[in-house]
Order: C-alpha cells, then structure tokens, then sequence
C-alpha cells in the first residue's frame, strides 16, 4: 500500500495544493491525549530548533546537490506529473502571490451546510476557478517552475521548483515498509536549503516551515 505526503513549504515551502475543503466543527477542548500529543509536538519543535544550523542556499544549489547526492532527473513539460503540479503550483501562486487576480474569476461561494449537494457545487466553482487561472497569460504571472524526480527503492520523491518566485515543495510518497529511508531524503534536501540569521531572528515562515518538516 502506497502513501503520499507533502512537505509543505513555500520559501522553502509548499503547498499542498491550493484549495482544501474542511468541513466545519464546533470548537472544543482537546482531549487529554491531544494535549498530550500537542504538547509532545512543541517540545520536538523546540529541539529540532537547537539542531538547524544557518548554512542557506540557493535554489539552482539545492538542484545541483539533489542531483549529486541523489541522482535526481528533471521531468520535461510534457509529462503528465510535470503539467499537473505545475497546474496546481499556478493556482497556489495566485492565492499566496497575486490574490488581486482572483477579481473577475468564479467565485466559490463556503455553503452555510456541508451535505453532497452543497459540497458538489463548491467543487464544480474551484474546478471552474482552476481552469481559469490555469488560462492566465504568463505575463500576468511569470513562472520559472521545474519538476525533479527521486527515485530510492521503492520511495518516490518528486521536487517542485519555482526559480522565479524562489518556492521549494517536495512531496514523498512511497512503502511505509520504506517511508523512512524516502523521509530522510526529504529533510536532507531541506536541511541543505536551510536559512538564514535573518530568518532565525524574525522567525520568519520558511525558518518556520523548516522546523515543521523536520519535525514530522
């Protein structure tokens, strides 16, 4: 049985795709064991913080390292994994990037109650939405996207890279026989982008980001 995970980083980042649906819960107190797994979570993060050294690098190094060290090869533009994550990278670009582009675009409309009918016509809105953002000209919103592939035994991992907007994403999937082996090449790629003093200082999202992937 194969699964799939996304780190996810933007500036070091990523998405896991642009749009989710969560479906809407009443607040409520965590569990004993949630509080339990909470606190155990922030006490990880804390010594995963004292363990990241500032060492950055760019994004053309974290390719090169990624082909040395792990023999990665670029996809070209007409694989089918390559149009579909650059589809979605587009669509993430314009919610975190250019949101005022979304101004004329369909509208999707959160339902006031989640059941099959209300859920399906929030789906058709987003696919509506991603077909037209996937029509933006690039002159609206450049890209310099790349897709890089890993493979380690069983364990794939493919590497998303924006030059022009400086956006990393990784996503992993693999055996869970095996998960471990393809997990560490993914903290490894990210350890090796690193950050900066500034980052550590301002606590910036891609410190952040880091912290969290290494973490899981």
């Amino acid at each position: 049985m194969k699964t799939k995970r996304r780190k996810n980083v933007v500036i070091l980042s990523g998405v896991d795709g642009p749009i989710s649906i969560f479906l809407a819960r009443k607040s409520r107190k965590l569990s004993l064991i949630e509080w339990f797994k909470d606190w155990r979570n922030q006490r990880k993060q804390k010594k995963i913080k004292k363990t990241i050294t500032v060492n950055p690098h760019s994004m053309e190094e974290v390719v090169r390292y990624a082909k040395a060290k792990y023999y990665a090869v670029e996809l070209t533009s007409d694989a089918r994994n390559f149009m579909e994550e650059r589809r979605s990278h587009k669509e993430g670009l314009v919610l975190l990037k250019r949101p005022d582009l979304l101004e004329g675009l369909q509208k999707v409309q959160k339902p006031k109650e989640y059941n099959d009918e209300t859920i399906a016509r929030m789906e058709q809105q987003i696919e509506i939405r991603s077909q037209q953002i996937a029509a933006l000209p690039e002159d609206e919103l450049p890209m310099d996207f790349h897709l890089y592939k890993i493979r380690k035994g069983n364990e794939e991992i493919e590497m998303a890279v924006d030059f022009y907007w400086n956006i990393l994403n990784i996503s992993h999937q693999g055996d869970r026989k095996t998960w471990k082996q393809g997990d560490e090449i993914v903290k490894d790629l990210y350890r090796y982008y690193s950050v900066t003093r500034k980052d550590v200082e301002e606590n910036s999202e891609r410190y952040k980001n880091l912290v969290t992937v290494l973490s899981e």
